[in-house]
């Protein structure tokens, strides 16, 4: 029951044990799918004082236009799409670029620093949390 719990706090969406029902796997594709479908793709994605546009690539910070690299905008899109989340480098490297995170290097250290010195004029630049030995999340309101 621990695995459980520990593993649905560090962001896993569900958990399933063996040995398992066809039916119960089924049902819980379901709810997958039907959580995917209540958040539409290309619909704006608000947090706090941010409003962000996929489909334009676009960020806004208390009504400032914060200009951000393609691979700045996914990361801050894949922060706020789960703002409670606490995503690890590997996480966010393999969600905004698309291949294997090979090694640890300070790609995502560095463009979450380019981020924030980019939301300091805003005065949003705190929302990004550092958690210490995991990775990033965001600020609770």
């Amino acid at each position: 029951m621990s695995d459980k719990v520990a593993l649905l706090g560090l962001g896993a969406d569900d958990y399933l044990t063996k040995p398992y029902q066809l039916e119960e796997l089924w049902a819980r594709i379901l709810v997958q799918l039907r959580h995917m479908r209540a958040a539409p793709s290309g619909a704006r994605l608000c947090y706090r004082d941010w409003v962000l546009n996929p489909e334009e690539m676009a960020l806004t910070a208390s009504d400032q236009p914060v200009n951000l690299t393609a691979h700045e905008f996914k990361i801050v899109e894949l922060l706020a799409s789960r703002p409670k989340r606490v995503f690890t480098k590997q996480q966010i490297y393999e969600a905004v670029w698309q291949q294997a995170y090979a090694v640890e290097d300070k790609t995502i250290t560095v463009h979450i620093s380019n981020i924030r010195a980019k939301l300091r004029p805003s005065g949003t630049d705190g929302y990004i949390q550092t958690v210490w030995g995991i990775g990033f999340k965001l600020a609770e309101a």
